[in-house]
């Protein structure tokens, strides 16, 4: 019945989740897990192909072998300030793992724990520990970039008199808006330049009647 479940609640006061808890459970889009968990096995959402996002207990210390692993729809990850570990394979075949946000100190992470991974990778800028060694690519394709707590955002608006949207999400680029697309010229940017490195697509909406220069 596993491709038959869509969302999992785990009870507070649950303290261990088994090793492929929830493996393949590939149809789950909604998870919601209490901090009473201490124990994590390793796979535990492996194979769950349509796990788009997911919210970690702010007290857990580990994120085990494989727990993500061929999760394909995972698009974004927020790693808790207390997360000290990530092992091996963690977010492998997380093919639309666009964005990972970590919140604390540097962990110490698996040289393979993301395989086959191209994301863009937000760390605290002021925090010491995320030394040059931190910033590999354990095995994927990350884009290092520091946060420096001054609204590093993957939407946001541009523009001067025509006002428009842009997003980020599962490496896809959105643009919405109508009129006349302000332009970037001499050192100024795209709001969206520095995620550059994890963009595969555009897709542009509504009566824009222009793209302008360095877009």
């Amino acid at each position: 019945y596993t491709n038959a479940i869509k969302k999992i609640v785990v009870e507070p006061g649950i303290t261990t989740l088994a090793d492929k808890a929830f493996f393949y459970c590939s149809s789950l889009t909604d998870v919601e897990l209490p901090q009473s968990i201490t124990g994590w096995g390793y796979g535990i959402f492996e194979t769950c192909q349509d796990l788009e996002s997911i919210v970690l207990p702010s007290n857990m210390t580990e994120i085990p072998t494989g727990m993500f692993e061929g999760c394909t729809s995972l698009m974004e990850i927020t790693i808790p300030a207390s997360v000290k570990s990530i092992g091996a394979m963690a977010f492998y075949r997380c093919e639309s793992l666009a964005v990972i946000r970590f919140n604390g100190n540097a962990p110490d992470i698996n040289r393979n724990a993301f395989q086959n991974v191209k994301a863009l990778a937000l760390y605290p800028a002021a925090d010491s520990t995320w030394t040059t060694d931190k910033l590999q690519d354990y095995g994927g394709d990350l884009t290092w970039y520091p946060d420096k707590g001054d609204g590093v955002q993957t939407s946001g608006t541009f523009g001067k008199s025509d006002i428009m949207n842009w997003k980020i999400e599962g490496g896809t680029l959105y643009i919405t808006g109508n009129g006349h697309m302000s332009g970037w010229l001499g050192t100024e940017n795209a709001p969206w330049y520095d995620y550059r490195g994890h963009i595969n697509k555009i897709v542009m909406s509504g009566n824009i009647e222009n793209i302008y220069s360095r877009a």
